[in-house]
């Protein structure tokens, strides 16, 4: 029994000091690493992505509500806007790089970002999501059809 004690006692501790350590290290990202992280999210142009994305979003939201009247759409957009704004956004995705990524996977993300083929990638990007939206929602559909005619 006292032998038991002592091993839960071991692992609580060896639970507290392996996951309590790297739980406070994600919370207390550094400066530096918070600096990283904002950098590559700039490059990545992360908050250009989250614009589009949200235009499409509102696009596919009015022509799916014919009902609404063109004032109704017009209120709606302002209020997406208030909402779904990258201030409210950045932190965190700010918080979810400081917490996975260290310093060093971040300064090897900027520099391939900053080289030409790093570039390229985020230049075809918009044309890639759009072609594979187009493919997926062709697959889902004929998935769909299949599944609705094989019992």
């Amino acid at each position: 029994m006292k032998g038991d004690t002592a091993t839960l006692t071991l692992i609580r501790v060896l639970f507290i000091a392996i996951f309590g350590f790297s739980h406070c290290a994600a919370q207390d990202a550094s400066g530096e690493r918070k600096a990283l992280a904002d950098e590559l999210i700039s490059l990545m142009r992360l908050e250009t992505s989250f614009k589009l994305v949200l235009e499409q979003k509102g696009k596919m939201e009015e022509s799916a509500d014919s009902s609404l009247s063109p004032e109704q759409k017009a209120t709606r957009r302002r209020q997406a806007d208030k909402i779904y704004n990258w201030d409210a956004i950045k932190p965190i995705w700010m918080q979810i790089y400081t917490e996975i990524f260290t310093d060093e996977d971040l300064r090897g993300m900027i520099v391939f970002f900053k080289s030409p083929v790093g570039q390229k990638w985020l230049d075809t990007q918009p044309e890639v999501q759009t072609k594979t939206m187009q493919k997926m929602q062709a697959y889902m559909r004929d998935a769909e059809r299949k599944l609705r005619n094989d019992p």
